[in-house]
């Protein structure tokens, strides 16, 4: 065989080798919404298993690793509210939530569905409300 086709085939295995490298790296050091999905979900495992403080810790990391996920804060208000008991931290976290709302269209969706936002701010006012009885 001539000298260029294992010339070629020494830069295939090379070529391969560099694409398989290019993958372990990636695998490695996956993308911050990837890290932060799996700290999602070790904040739902932390709350099977009644552990709060830790669930909160893994929130707070999620959103750290991917701010550009509103609905971690959400999430986070929504740990504070009702798994730790403390409403200030939760109705701060629930407005953060609120200011990234999409403008309101009208008959925009299904009527019968509730997102996360109209939760939110049922929640806000009730916190609010318990807050002014509570003095």
């Amino acid at each position: 065989m001539s000298s260029n086709y294992w010339y070629f085939m020494k830069l295939l295995k090379k070529q391969r080798n560099a694409s398989d490298l290019n993958k372990t790296i990636r695998l490695l050091n996956p993308p911050p919404q990837s890290i932060s999905a799996v700290y999602q979900n070790l904040a739902e495992a932390y709350n099977d298993l009644y552990k709060f403080p830790e669930a909160l810790s893994s929130l707070l990391k999620a959103y750290e690793l991917n701010p550009n996920d509103t609905l971690m804060m959400y999430k986070i208000g929504s740990q504070y509210d009702y798994k730790i008991k403390n409403k200030p931290l939760a109705l701060k976290y629930y407005n953060d939530f609120m200011k990234t709302r999409p403008p309101k269209k009208e008959n925009q969706g299904n009527p019968l569905v509730i997102s996360y936002y109209d939760v939110a701010e049922r929640r806000i006012l009730e916190l609010k409300k318990e807050s002014s009885s509570n003095r």
